[in-house]
């Protein structure tokens, strides 16, 4: 493994080392610049396009909008790659040799000049940029792009690189054996998180809207008290209303949240033809099923033992302090399926997507896709986490005989176990950095924490600059799916890099391709691959 003080140099050029297919730095940076700005046209085009379809943007934003912010980040994801390996040719001729840790200068720079383009306050950055000769470059090319990404991509890209970073950092540590993997530890980690985030969600004001909404969507919003808060202002203005506006007593006693369990009846829970039911909620599902020849008669057979069923669990046991309307196991079994329905809807139009190619060739394929291994993981995954959290909720305000934010915490701690059926490092690690945030922010609301400006210019650059100091020096210490991200937008340039000249430091870089050796031009270089 790499002794990180001893000073070990490799005396060879750019071309040897980094930009193997070509001897030219210039046509290098060229080359590069036109592969990012092509992968990243189609990237963010399709991720912008799907964003719009999906929040149903208007046409004025396509027409006025949708160019212009694809190709502000298509040239932020541009200048990052281009300015990287442009200075890693400027630093090899200002020292003359490459050592372990160039790459996290060069990395600096060229994170920072792809991040800083919307940035203000230009004079107040640059002034810091004289405390370190080395980082002049950095500060002087973020001025330079300083027009290229917008403002709201600048939090989330950094929260993302840190991820990785943290990630990267741990399978070299993993590597170097210094520490060894925690079993199922992503688990452990998610569930940490979201004891703090649901604990969070049970207090007044505990969250961000941005943050309670997602948790409202998976567990619903009952449990939270700004929802409470708005339905009973909304419950208050509606019992001002004319007399001529006021709801049927029927209907009144259908949606009032404080009827009781043993109040509701089968006219409750059942559904007139028209697919209505009897609050007048719209089930434009069950009308689809309804026009559905065949479909029909399966509704119409199985309507009366859902309704019973249906019936019987809104009648079940609820304690006093509950804040939603109906029994307690309907409470539950309603987030189950409702998440669970949710979560195989999404992983089954990803599985589809992914294997569209495999079921035009053979249409068998197609029940693996539906309910082979891995179908259910997702939808096992968020039907748990909304019903367990639910579930533990009730269970403690019947044992403890009264409702307290802390539930909240020990819900969210059992919950998080779900993730075991979906296991994500690389989404425990963003619910963590996500915390870390909300908690820094209320700290700087409540005057404890000091407020740091551009900290997410920072944090990306260094974070960047690390994630590509390792793909250079060992990138299998990278998440597999960013090795091959990285591939795919420099068109596999990053692969043919001369890592067995790297191999000096002892971080293995070569490892990852121990047989390459690149095609040289004799014109330029005398090295030849090293005898077996």
């Amino acid at each position: 493994m790499a002794v990180f003080g001893k000073p070990v140099r490799i005396h060879c050029t750019c071309y040897e080392l980094g930009h193997c297919w070509t001897p030219s730095c210039v046509q290098a940076s060229k080359d590069v610049a036109k592969d990012v700005f092509t992968e990243a046209l189609k990237i963010y085009g399709a991720l912008y396009l799907v964003t719009a379809l999906v929040r149903r943007k208007g046409w004025k934003y396509y027409v006025k909008k949708f160019v212009p912010e694809t190709l502000q980040s298509t040239i932020f994801l541009t200048v990052n790659g281009t300015t990287f390996i442009s200075l890693f040719c400027v630093w090899r001729k200002l020292r003359g040799y490459y050592s372990f840790y160039d790459t996290l200068v060069c990395g600096p720079v060229a994170c920072a000049a792809s991040l800083l383009i919307e940035q203000k306050h230009r004079r107040v950055l640059g002034c810091y940029s004289f405390l370190s000769t080395c980082f002049l470059p950095a500060y002087l090319a973020a001025a330079t792009a300083l027009l290229f990404e917008r403002r709201n991509r600048r939090g989330p890209l950094a929260i993302y690189l840190t991820n990785l970073a943290v990630e990267t950092a741990f399978r070299m540590a993993v590597n170097r054996g210094l520490v060894r993997p925690v079993k199922n530890g992503e688990v452990l980690l998610f569930s940490v998180v979201s004891a703090v985030y649901l604990y969070l969600f049970r207090k007044k004001d505990g969250l961000p809207k941005s943050t309670v909404s997602v948790f409202r969507f998976l567990v619903g919003a009952d449990e939270n008290p700004d929802s409470a808060a708005q339905n009973a202002n909304t419950n208050n203005s509606t019992a001002v209303l004319p007399s001529s506006a006021q709801p049927t007593s029927s209907t009144a006693a259908a949606v009032s949240p404080s009827q009781r369990p043993s109040e509701v009846t089968d006219s409750d829970t059942s559904t007139p033809s028209g697919g209505s039911t009897g609050s007048g909620t719209r089930q434009p599902l069950l009308e689809t099923l309804m026009r559905m020849p065949g479909a029909s008669q399966v509704v119409q057979a199985l309507r009366p033992y859902w309704n019973r069923a249906s019936c019987r669990l809104k009648a079940s046991p609820r304690h006093g302090s509950c804040p939603h309307a109906h029994g307690c196991l309907h409470y539950v079994l309603k987030g189950l399926c409702r998440m669970f329905g949710v979560g195989y809807v999404v992983q089954l139009v990803i599985r589809l997507l992914s294997s569209l190619s495999a079921i035009r060739r053979s249409p068998r394929e197609l029940p693996k896709v539906l309910w082979g291994p891995g179908a259910f993981g997702l939808a096992a995954f968020l039907g748990l986490y909304s019903a367990v959290f639910r579930g533990v909720n009730c269970a403690l305000r019947w044992l403890r005989e009264k409702d307290d934010a802390v539930h909240g915490m020990a819900a969210g701690f059992v919950a998080g176990g779900a993730m075991y059926f979906y296991k994500s490092v690389p989404v425990a690690l963003f619910c963590a950095s996500k915390l870390v945030e909300v908690l820094y922010f209320k700290g700087i609301d409540a005057g404890r924490l000091p407020y740091i400006p551009h900290a997410e210019v920072f944090i990306y650059a260094f974070t960047c600059a690390f994630v590509f100091h390792a793909a250079v020096m060992e990138p299998q210490a990278l998440r597999p799916a960013y090795w091959k991200w990285l591939l795919r937008v420099t068109h596999n340039k990053f692969a043919v890099m001369n890592r067995r000249l790297l191999d000096v430091f002892g971080t293995n870089a070569s490892q990852i391709n121990p047989d390459f050796w690149p095609d040289y031009d004799p014109r330029y270089t005398d090295l030849r691959p090293p005898t077996s």
